[in-house]
């Protein structure tokens, strides 16, 4: 799963990111910077440092598991 936030508001469409993406994690869709869901994303985060509007941001989800009960 992606967890890459374009804000298209601050993008500046250089397409740096896009270029950066080993993987094809983002693509060019009409005209605007999309995460593609179904790419082989590895996290690198180079889209994110690469982009010098910081219109790229990385989110995480954290699942805490409950514990196992004690004997």
């Amino acid at each position: 799963m992606i967890n890459i936030e374009i804000n298209q508001k601050l993008c500046g469409h250089c397409h740096l990111c896009v270029a950066s993406c080993h993987n094809g994690g983002l693509a060019l869709e009409n005209g605007i910077i999309v995460a593609d869901s179904s790419a082989d994303c590895r996290d690198c985060r180079t889209c994110e440092s690469i982009c010098e509007r910081n219109a790229i941001s990385w989110y995480y989800e954290i699942v805490l598991k409950n514990p196992e009960p004690a004997d």
